[in-house]
């Protein structure tokens, strides 16, 4: 991510959608992780 940023900061980077690709990715697995978080306190409840 960081060398995406760089990247465009120095204008060398040519599909700008890139960033925003990979900011869907990073929120899709934070969710992922958080739903399995849920999952384990749900379960350490019962």
């Amino acid at each position: 991510m960081q060398n995406l940023i760089f990247q465009k900061s120095m204008q060398q980077l040519e599909d700008l959608s890139q960033i925003k690709k990979v900011k869907k990715k990073i929120s899709r697995i934070k969710t992922i992780i958080h739903e399995k978080e849920l999952n384990i306190e749900m379960e350490s409840d019962n």
